[in-house]
């Protein structure tokens, strides 16, 4: 498989292709969503078919927003703190 194509966008760098891609989390894309936390995707205007994954930011007291039902399974990964 070839390696994908990085663009840089005005917010950090994002995958827009198919293959295989190394990305520094600090390098690539994030959105700060305000009293929602920040978050970075990896993805450009092309959504991986089969695999996403997101970093979230949250401050104490934030909220990660309203849940919402997916297709396929999904796991959260708490590093630091606490969640409920």
């Amino acid at each position: 498989m070839a390696e994908a194509p990085v663009r840089r966008s005005k917010n950090g760098l994002v995958v827009d292709g198919d293959g295989w891609f190394v990305v520094n989390a600090r390098d690539s894309r994030w959105r700060d969503e305000g009293p929602l936390g920040s978050y970075c995707t990896f993805e450009g205007k092309k959504r991986f078919p089969h695999f996403g994954i997101n970093i979230s930011v949250f401050e104490p007291g934030e909220r990660m927003g309203m849940y919402h039902r997916e297709h396929a399974q999904e796991a959260f990964l708490v590093l630091e703190g606490s969640a409920r």
